[in-house]
């Protein structure tokens, strides 16, 4: 079982011989007139996807100036003056984008990594501090975030040319091969069509 996590810039630029592998034949799979799931082009993808899963207790690591603050997707940092952020990769429908948490004492704020607000706020709605906020965006966390939610945006973009319904097995495959094979990791396992679709519904 290959797992694919965040640090794995696996196939952003499909360098990747699997990446290029997976993205032809999920192409393969979209240029079908209405395939479904017993097409055979749709189960050599579907056994394609197999060989990917998603370790959700696994981090990427990214070395920051201070060796003490190494950490990842899911890892806390202390800013100092009470604060402390953590880099969450996408969770699902509600959260499609990879987004921050800064966090002092029980008061938790949430921005993703683009500007835009998550649960409703940001930073500057939240009350961080100008510092602290320099400091959330300084991290190298914070920019491969920022590098995924590209890596994400340029899937979106091949995953709407095809013209996908998201409500049928077969066109959701075509989008989780996309997906994996452009940003390089999965939000859940391959297998979990309902959740993959529920995902693209809002990504999309």
């Amino acid at each position: 079982m290959l797992l694919i996590y965040p640090s794995q810039v696996f196939a952003s630029n499909l360098e990747n011989d699997a990446a290029r592998e997976l993205l032809n034949q999920a192409e393969l799979v979209a240029s079908i007139v209405n395939p479904d799931e017993q097409d055979k082009e749709v189960i050599k993808l579907q056994k394609m996807l197999e060989n990917y899963d998603v370790d959700i207790s696994e981090s990427y690591w990214t070395p920051e100036e201070n060796e003490a603050l190494t950490r990842g997707y899911g890892q806390w940092h202390d800013l100092g003056k009470g604060y402390k952020v953590r880099v969450d990769r996408p969770h699902g429908s509600n959260d499609t984008k990879p987004h921050v948490h800064v966090k002092k004492g029980n008061k938790d704020v949430t921005e993703n990594v683009d500007g835009s607000n998550s649960h409703g706020t940001n930073m500057t709605r939240g009350g961080v501090p100008k510092d602290i906020q320099k400091k959330v965006k300084g991290l190298n966390d914070y920019k491969k975030a920022q590098k995924d939610l590209k890596s994400m945006n340029a899937a979106r973009s091949k995953i709407k040319a095809r013209k996908l319904n998201m409500k049928k097995t077969a066109d959701i495959v075509i989008a989780i091969g996309i997906f994996i094979a452009v940003v390089g990791f999965a939000i859940f396992a391959a297998s979990a069509i309902a959740s993959w679709g529920a995902f693209f519904l809002v990504f999309i």
